[in-house]
């Protein structure tokens, strides 16, 4: 039996053949571009994208600077419409950029080949379009915190800039860093764009590019993060720095409008808010009392269009606190012009102020605790029918509505305060009120790349 099993045993190893072949696999090729691509792509998109971050920023707040952007919030333009528009545009404007960058990069303009030869075009426009979208928000994230143009635009292009270098310090540890670190640093845009840069050029490297296919894998078995966990993050990205511009604008809105607390997005009135009719009451009594030899008696029969009733207004100043309006009581009628003429200083241009809305008054100030800001007002305005404010630097001038419409016409202007329009709270239904307030201000609301007929064409729209 032994003997058997031997002889079997050496008769199937005579007849086997032994074959050794390497695992198929593709040729190592040295390419010193390829190692460039992965090292200086990502810088070169940034630094192409910085002059474009700082003009978003230049121009988003120099609308801001030059009253724009709260005129046209005044003719009734939503925010959300507002942010959309300048979104789009820059949008359209970065597509177009996008679209030709990737014809420079995939289009062969020598025999050795294209500058990603290998992947996918229609991909590589989708990545570089997804980093043109953070870009946009990040720049409109930035703008949000500050009044300036110039300044606003210099820090701009530097915090642009100044993102991308935590990616110096990745990109020669990335084999060691984990998943959770990966992603962690992609919360950064532009060290996710470098990030998805650098997985380009190692999927160059190996021979294969990027392609549709091949989206959700890795470059190597070792390696657990793909082009599209990058395209994922910086669409998060995208939506993370847009929501810290909603809720900045809304808490610090700068100079002009009234701030929300800094909790107003967990309040059921701000998502489902229903107008709030103000049910303005006769003091006959308060009235009666201010009457006197001094006061001219109203006449009768006329409808109040404008009504208010103790206005108090103070200004600090460092440590001193100056009264601009003291226990103010007027009523404007309908049909009728009203003029304010006063001496400088006389409370004039905060009155109307505070039937604009422009800066927040005492209620708010105690509602979201900001008792540091300079502004004191306390009193109530009623606001009926349709409101136009008009702000003249002149003697007099004036504008008159013939249906009943309200125009006031002021020396000059400040803004601050709080009214009911046509029923509504100023600091609830804004929104509401602005479709019957209107406003002509002392300075030029006008912008440069608008002609005279474009101008008129938008505000009588």
């Amino acid at each position: 039996m032994r003997s058997y099993n031997s002889t079997g045993a050496a008769w199937l190893l005579s007849h086997t053949r032994v074959v050794l072949r390497r695992f198929p696999f593709p040729p190592f090729i040295y390419d010193v571009f390829i190692l460039a691509i992965q090292n200086q792509l990502p810088l070169l998109l940034v630094l192409s994208l910085t002059y474009t971050s700082l003009n978003i920023v230049r121009a988003v707040v120099q609308e801001k600077e030059r009253k724009l952007k709260e005129y046209m919030r005044m003719m009734g333009l939503s925010n959300w419409l507002h942010w959309t528009a300048w979104f789009l545009m820059f949008f359209l404007f970065l597509s177009i950029s996008m679209f030709f960058v990737t014809l420079l990069f995939c289009i062969k303009v020598s025999p050795i080949g294209a500058v990603l030869t290998y992947s996918d075009p229609t991909l590589v426009f989708v990545f570089l379009l997804v980093f043109a979208v953070a870009t946009i928000n990040f720049s409109f994230m930035i703008s949000a915190f500050f009044s300036r143009a110039n300044v606003a635009a210099a820090a701009g292009g530097f915090i642009y800039f100044l993102s991308y270098l935590p990616y110096l310090f990745l990109w020669p540890r990335y084999d060691l860093l984990s998943h959770a670190q990966k992603v962690s640093a992609c919360l950064i845009s532009n060290v996710a764009m470098a990030m998805g840069a650098q997985l380009l050029g190692m999927f160059e490297g190996k021979g294969t590019g990027i392609q549709w296919c091949n989206l959700f894998e890795s470059v190597t078995v070792d390696d657990d993060f793909s082009l599209a966990h990058v395209l994922g993050l910086l669409l998060l990205d995208a939506l993370l720095y847009g929501l810290v511009a909603w809720y900045v604008e809304a808490v610090f809105p700068g100079e002009y409008g009234v701030p929300l607390p800094c909790y107003f997005f967990l309040l059921p009135s701000y998502w489902c808010s229903s107008p709030r009719m103000a049910m303005v009451k006769e003091e006959e009594d308060v009235e009666k009392a201010l009457k006197g030899e001094f006061i001219e008696e109203e006449p009768a029969g006329l409808v109040s269009g404008v009504k208010i009733k103790h206005l108090n207004k103070e200004f600090k100043v460092g440590n001193k606190t100056r009264q601009a309006v003291k226990d103010l009581t007027v009523n404007m009628f309908e049909g009728q012009i009203t003029v304010l003429l006063g001496h400088n200083g006389a409370g004039k241009t905060t009155t109307l102020s505070m039937l604009t809305d422009r800066i927040e008054n005492s209620d708010d100030a105690n509602r979201t605790e900001s008792i540091d800001r300079p502004v004191c007002f306390s009193g109530r305005a009623y606001i009926n029918s349709y409101v136009s404010l008009c702000i003249l630097q002149v003697c007099f001038s004036g504008r008159a509505y013939i249906n009943s419409y309200v125009s006031l016409c002021i020396l000059q202007v400040c803004f601050s305060g709080r009214a009911y329009i046509n029923g509504y709270d100023i600091c609830q239904d804004m929104a509401l009120i602005r479709h019957s307030l209107g406003l002509c201000p002392q300075h030029d609301v006008l912008f440069d790349n608008l002609t005279v007929r474009e101008h008129l064409l938008f505000y009588t729209q």
